[in-house]
């Protein structure tokens, strides 16, 4: 997170996320001797150094963070007056930076989208919005307009806006569930009922754990639990809004009370000060009958409702549209302008300051359990994030606001001709019906509006471990490798077929299928027999409605998470030979395709990885050297022959190796396992089912096996044999030779090129890659290299890429926002002091981006 570059941006984004815990206690050693808002300064100048020295030790050598510190001590309230010292001023001052109105709307400014994404990434775009509009008011007393600004603001590029205004966008990669604003509505829903979540609580605290020991987790290990600070977040929130919306001040700030239990007083600020410290180190459980009132009291003054359901105590006076986007945070972001403008205005008033930046502190402090914005790479990490994204507001009016802000809200902000959205499909008929009958209902307020607009995609959810041998138990009856998860995905995809051949209306609306989520472990073969029996799945000609439903196209998630990189292209190889991919079909990220494969080892000069995974890939490589004639000396061949010698023996033991004989048993890894349970079996050639009739992706392999008893023996020991697979998992280091990262670039640059011939599309997903994937800088993101801006260099191949968001919720991003990040990054991209591209270069780049995106949709356009 630390930006020894931008040492400013750098203070403010650390000290918004400092432990609320070691901030309090800190804090509370000198409020009995020191005015509190040298205190407050003090608290946060020492705790922020502290935090960036232990952060950026690890990263940087000593003398660079002595400059930074030096630099940022002298610098510090820069241009800040004398009576003004506060944190909120850096707020104030990036907003200024960074934000724009144009007809009283926030637009942030194109040429500052660095430090933008930046300090946003990690603190959200509200606090600074509201900065800003708080600053209008003060300094030129101009009011707002509204409080329901798009989720994610558009920059102030005009020729960008104009061009994706009469374009249109299409998104093609969009989950549902990490797409909704679960954190935002979350958060507002716990500010409206804190208590009596403990339970939702217990369980968010269980998954944490499942993922990272607590020694790997990017959160201090000192931290209160996450309820009480939920619940002290509260009160401070309904002391603001008494404060700071409603109009109640304070005498005096050194009042003094001793009656801290009649909440119908107002405190002093000091009272509530050691009030929250007693919180802080469980002297007092909050559980007040009269702050659960008070906030009852204040919701039902409240005149807003959606989904029958007063939304925020803190949408009062002001005017919402429920028609219009976002109308459900516009409480919390009212609330914020108000405390804003309180502290612009009453300098000296550092009370509310210290209220407001405490209650900050544990927003972002809960915020973090939900959107990425921590250092980690990898899927892993990211799937911590999305895993838990909903768990507090499922079956609450919260969660139906959610779906509505993420379709409707999505479609509306970002200009979409067509929204696919992607959700995981059910066991049952009934329940995937009900779930897209729920969608249906809740994803638009307007009725009226063209529900047209967006589609589905069901995606197959991939295992995060692979299951790959048994218990003794199983070792005289073997299973095939993860034989559980694909018996589950095979009623799945029954149950999908089975509703398409009988009409269900739900059907019409389901375009395609996917698969998502870890890949470094579960490989595409895993899903082969169902990808090809769903996407043949045809409607019989004599139906009636054969002509409402939809034939099935395929993508999948591939190459975005791997061991090394050749880990990475032989996942996308076999998603594309597995599932057989072809024109007019897609797959997700492709991160491998396009990533410097010399800096990603220069990075990882050894890696560790499962020794089936490095018998694989080792394979793999040797047989494409040969089928694609790649440029590479006889003696480095035999150095990686040996390699791979010695791999296979110690895995397979005594067996002879022979890298033909291996590469077709790994051909065969697409087919149905259970063709293989007890020998060579001719009967899997006569199907009688529809699901057999897929079951064997090559019959002219499968018929081979008669006569080469080997290759069948390989393919048996790699799914039965208990032994095999439990060494299979043995984690083994391999070190890269030198000429090894020349290899993995011809091989990068033929795979490309194989999937141009194959005519399969990428769906580049700009900030997710940036953040799963393992670059340092936006410009190393694989879109750039995939489909490049520059037609002249020797390994030019541009693919059909297309842009889209991901998670939205997830990584704080929008499709619009996505497109102007590529842009602004090509505008930065500058040869001896002179911009390399032109706006019109840009935008014709962007404009072929877009086309590309319809191009790839499954809904005609």
């Amino acid at each position: 997170m630390i930006t020894p570059r931008n040492p400013e941006h750098s203070f403010l984004i650390e000290a918004l996320h400092l432990n609320p815990d070691e901030f309090f206690d800190e804090f509370v050693k000198g409020i009995d001797f020191k005015p509190i808002n040298e205190l407050l300064n003090e608290t946060i100048w020492r705790l922020t150094l502290r935090r960036v020295n232990v952060h950026d030790l690890r990263n940087y050598n000593t003398e660079i963070v002595e400059s930074w510190d030096q630099y940022v001590s002298e610098h510090k309230w820069r241009n800040i007056g004398e009576k003004s010292k506060s944190i909120f001023e850096f707020v104030r001052k990036v907003s200024r930076k960074c934000l724009t109105l144009q007809s009283k709307e926030p637009f942030f400014k194109i040429d500052e989208f660095e430090a933008w994404q930046n300090v946003t990434l990690g603190c959200g775009e509200d606090l600074f919005v509201t900065a800003l509009l708080a600053d209008n008011h003060v300094q030129e007393g101009i009011e707002p307009r509204h409080f329901q600004w798009n989720y994610i603001i558009k920059s102030d590029y005009f020729l960008l806006n104009n061009l994706i205004r009469q374009k249109k966008l299409v998104e093609n990669h969009y989950h549902l569930g990490g797409s909704s604003p679960n954190v935002d509505l979350s958060w507002i829903y716990l500010m409206n009922y804190p208590f009596g979540q403990t339970e939702k609580f217990e369980n968010l605290e269980k998954e944490r754990a499942t993922f990272y020991p607590s020694s790997y987790s990017y959160m201090p290990s000192h931290q209160s639990k996450l309820e009480l600070l939920v619940k002290i977040a509260a009160l401070i929130r309904m002391w603001l809004f008494e404060i700071c919306v409603l109009g109640r001040r304070l005498k005096k700030l050194d009042e003094e009370s001793d009656d801290t239990n009649n909440w119908d007083k107002p405190l002093p600020i000091r009272k509530k000060l050691e009030l929250i410290h007693r919180f802080f180190n469980d002297k007092v459980y909050l559980s007040y009958p009269d702050v659960k009132e008070s906030i009852e009291v204040y919701r039902y003054e409240s005149s807003f409702m959606a989904f029958n359901t007063k939304v925020d105590y803190a949408i009062r006076d002001f005017k919402v549209d429920g028609m219009e986007c976002n109308p459900y945070i516009a409480g919390e972001r009212h609330l914020a302008y108000a405390c804003l403008c309180h502290i612009f205005e009453n300098h000296e008033d550092m009370g509310v300051q210290t209220l407001f930046y405490l209650y900050l502190l544990i927003k972002n402090h809960f915020s973090h359990v939900f959107i990425q914005s921590n250092n980690k790479t990898g899927f892993q990490n990211f799937k911590e994030y999305n895993d838990r994204k909903s768990s507090f507001i499922i079956h609450t009016p919260y969660d139906k606001m959610a779906i509505n802000m993420a379709v409707e809200g999505t479609i509306k902000e970002n200009y979409l001709e067509q929204l696919e959205v992607r959700f995981t499909p059910y066991a049952t008929e009934r329940e995937m019906e009900d779930m897209i009958h729920w969608a249906e209902e809740n994803a638009f307020i307007r009725k009226s509006l063209d529900h047209d607009k967006y589609f589905y995609v069901v995606h197959f959810v991939k295992e995060k471990k692979a299951n790959w041998y048994e218990n003794e138990e199983y070792r005289h009856a073997p299973l095939c490798r993860e034989h559980e998860k694909r018996a589950i995905f095979r009623k799945k995809a029954e149950c999908l077929v089975a509703m398409r051949n009988r009409g269900n209306e739900a059907c019409r609306k389901i375009f395609g299928i996917d698969a998502a989520s870890n890949e470094v472990n579960f490989r595409p073969e895993n899903l082969g027999p169902v990808f090809r029996y769903l996407s043949a799945s045809r409607i019989a000609d004599d139906l009636p409605w054969k002509t409402d439903i939809p034939d099935l196209r395929k993508t999948y998630h591939v190459g975005e998470d791997f061991y090394e990189v050749v880990d990475g292209l032989r996942a996308i190889d076999e998603a594309i030979l597995f599932l057989e991919l072809a024109q007019g079909d897609r797959i997700g990220h492709g991160v491998a395709l396009g990533i410097n494969v010399g800096k990603w080892y220069a990075k990882h000069p050894v890696v560790a990885l499962p020794l089936q995974n490095l018998v694989d890939n080792l394979a793999w490589t040797l047989y494409k050297i040969r089928e694609w004639n790649l440029d590479i000396s006889t003696a480095n061949y035999y150095n990686l022959y040996t390699e791979f010698e010695k791999a296979f023996r110690q895995l397979y033991k005594n067996e002879n190796v022979d890298l033909l004989t291996y590469i077709k048993a790994w051909e065969l890894r697409g087919d149905d396992p259970e063709c293989y349970t007890s020998g060579y079996d001719r009967s899997w050639l006569r199907p009688v089912t529809s699901w057999e009739r897929h079951c064997v992706r090559d019959r002219k392999l499968f018929e081979e096996l008669a006569t080469n008893k080997s290759v069948y023996d390989l393919y048996h020991k790699y799914h039965f044999d208990v032994d095999l697979k439990r060494d299979a998992l043995k984690v083994v280091p391999f070190r890269f030779m030198p000429f090894y990262v020349d290899l993995v670039k011809q091989l990068q640059v033929r795979m490309r090129s194989y999937m141009l011939e194959k005519g399969v599309a990428v769906e580049s997903c700009p900030t997710s890659n940036y953040l799963i994937s393992n670059v340092d800088e936006f410009s190393e993101i694989p879109t750039f290299q995939l489909f490049p801006i520059r037609e002249s260099h020797s390994d030019y191949i541009r693919l059909n890429v297309s842009v889209n968001t991901d998670d939205r919720g997830v990584f704080y991003t929008s499709l619009v926002k996505e497109y102007t990040l590529l842009a602004a990054t090509l505008r930065q991209e500058k040869e001896n002091g002179l911009r390399v591209h032109s706006d019109d270069k840009i935008l014709n780049w962007i404009e072929h981006l877009i086309n590309n995106s319809k191009q790839q949709c499954f809904r005609n356009v």
